[in-house]
């Protein structure tokens, strides 16, 4: 199942079938490794990108580490790519959306950059932040109510960007909907605006001893963004990151179905959201 479903997954993404806005690089086809049991996609680097140096993740951008084979940290990005970013990210996400298939993980860890290429070979001294590539695709799946799960087992910080409902042992863990995606495309709007990982935000008003449960923990961050982000990407971005946040308190559909109207919320409520405040950003930058 697993193989047929990443065979799907690379058609999807291959040249001749993926749309302008999916932030993919070309697939050319999978692997399969029987010695190491496991699976893989295959990409192409796309054109103006360094195949030479090795891409850098959001998660590491966001916390200040080192370029690749480098000492230097890449600068703080500006208001304006910022806002082009999430506004990226969103169409793109959108873009999955109606292809019917849930990606499960779209979070800063399987978000990357990779470096303009030059001339002689070797890659640029910064990412091009303008051309992010959307990774991770081991648990997604197709949306339909027949289509079964393939769990993973999450590391500590994969499981921050997890609803509260789905940080529970499988056996228990309700079927994966479309709600559950839009509130970790909110933690990642949370990322963008205070350009920090989630795991500070919420941390930064926990207390210190003991933590805080998994709903505490979304409660914290909900807070944090209601009162904090507006001061650093305005009132309009608080405002979608918040929706997507309480998006399974409040989404249609929630018998696990990918109504229209979910799709559409979206796209009205998120995606143009979004475009409107990078546009209106770049003219005013």
């Amino acid at each position: 199942m697993a193989l047929e479903r990443l065979a799907k997954l690379s058609i999807l993404l291959s040249k001749d079938r993926k749309p302008q806005t999916l932030c993919t690089a070309d697939s050319i086809g999978c692997v399969e490794s029987t010695h190491l049991r496991r699976l893989g996609l295959v990409s192409r680097v796309p054109d103006g990108l360094s195949p030479s140096k090795l891409p850098i993740s959001l998660y590491n951008l966001l916390c200040r580490k080192p370029l690749p084979s480098s000492s230097c940290r890449a600068p703080l990005p500006t208001l304006p790519q910022r806002f082009q970013l999430a506004a990226t990210l969103a169409s793109s996400l959108y873009t999955f959306m109606l292809a019917r298939w849930h990606h499960k993980m779209f979070n800063s860890l399987n978000i990357a950059f990779m470096f303009p290429s030059h001339p002689d070979g070797t890659g640029g001294p910064l990412p091009e932040l303008e051309r992010p590539l959307v990774f991770g695709y081991s648990v997604c799946r197709p949306s339909a109510p027949e289509e079964l799960s393939i769990n993973e087992s999450e590391s500590s910080l994969s499981e921050f960007y997890l609803h509260p409902r789905l940080r529970v042992p499988p056996p228990g863990r309700p079927r994966y909907e479309l709600k559950y995606e839009i509130y970790a495309f909110g933690l990642l709007l949370a990322e963008i605006g205070f350009w920090q990982p989630i795991s500070r935000i919420g941390a930064a008003s926990s207390p210190r001893q003991g933590g805080v449960s998994a709903e505490g923990f979304k409660a914290e961050v909900t807070r944090k963004c209601e009162s904090d982000l507006g001061c650093w990407m305005g009132e309009q971005y608080r405002d979608v990151t918040v929706r997507c946040l309480r998006a399974a308190e409040t989404a249609v559909g929630s018998n696990g179905s990918r109504s229209v109207e979910e799709l559409t919320g979206f796209y009205w409520d998120v995606v143009w959201e979004l475009v409107r405040c990078a546009e209106r950003v770049k003219v005013l930058g």
